[in-house]
């Protein structure tokens, strides 16, 4: 089941400035892991959740902006300083996005143990404000089944930290003749 709206901007190029700007919301459920295998393999209903790799928000933003300095544009457009202050461009690209889903596994301790997910034992209550990269959630709300049972945890049911990247650029476009 894939559920999405996108919406996009586009300015084309006036006054020196251009930008395109997206925005993307996702959901995806499925019952089948990209990489691996389902938890139980005689009950795929069992592996429903948020489809892997599969982020909520993703903004993303490009632009690009003429400095008005130079030949034909409002400032120092002398003819001898051109070659100097001409031609100049900042660009960028920009990201911001939430986190990948990712269940809470273990590593099964005796042969032919093929669960792999976790149980839930607890609603962990991490704040916002406690959230770090070393610690993303609660992770004392989990313990490992009994062995030879499958958790009870749902397949990608926590989301990842997302992402701000930022990409900036200083260009020069010089004419040779």
């Amino acid at each position: 089941t894939i559920h999405q709206l996108q919406l996009e901007a586009i300015k084309r190029y006036s006054s020196g400035f251009s930008f395109q700007i997206e925005y993307s919301w996702n959901r995806s459920l499925d019952n089948t892991p990209v990489v691996g295998f389902g938890q139980d393999p005689y009950n795929h209903s069992l592996d429903r959740g948020n489809s892997d790799q599969v982020r909520r928000h993703i903004f993303s933003a490009a632009y690009t902006y003429e400095l008005p300095f130079g030949a034909g544009k409002p400032f120092l457009n002398s003819s001898s300083l051109n070659r100097v202050v001409g031609g100049w461009q900042v660009a960028g690209i920009t990201y911001l996005r939430t986190g990948q889903p990712f269940s809470v596994g273990f590593s099964a301790s005796q042969a032919g143990w093929i669960a792999n997910r976790a149980d839930v034992t607890k609603v962990g209550n991490l704040s916002r404000d406690e959230r770090n990269i070393n610690r993303w959630f609660d992770a004392s709300g989990y313990s490992i089944p009994a062995p030879f049972t499958f958790g009870n945890s749902a397949r990608n049911h926590l989301f990842g930290p997302g992402d701000i990247v930022f990409d900036v650029s200083l260009l020069k476009d010089t004419p040779i003749t």
